[in-house]
């Protein structure tokens, strides 16, 4: 029968010596250090899942909405049968008044900020 441990965990003599390693391993790593940087993932989706509502979210928001109009109105264009283009027609209105809600929203939030740092400069 192959073992199958680790390389960092071979030649541990008992599953209890295997534990203190893994233990003292992860008590040894930064605390700045990311759980996602091990992933592999793009710098960009990384700056995704940091806390807090960055830019790249807002543009990620807004790429996605454009991209379900745009579907939308593809499949409004090639469907022809009554009874599933009404639906397509209402999910195509309410994507419209999503972004134009989310665009304002995003306005309003970059406006707030701007005069929130006038003040503090100030």
């Amino acid at each position: 029968c192959t073992s199958l441990q680790s390389p960092l965990l071979a030649g541990m003599s008992s599953p209890a010596a295997a534990e203190a390693a893994t233990v003292q391993a992860v008590a040894d790593a930064s605390p700045d250090a990311s759980p996602l940087a091990d992933l592999g993932l793009p710098k960009w989706m990384e700056e995704l899942f940091q806390p807090g509502v960055g830019p790249k979210v807002f543009m990620t928001l807004k790429g996605s909405l454009f991209g379900l109009i745009l579907i939308l109105m593809v499949m409004i264009y090639y469907i022809r049968e009554p009874s599933i283009r009404i639906h397509l027609y209402v999910f195509f209105g309410m994507s419209i008044v999503l972004l134009v809600l989310v665009l304002w929203f995003i306005g309003e939030l970059q406006s707030a900020q701007a005069c929130r740092k006038d003040v503090k400069a100030d």
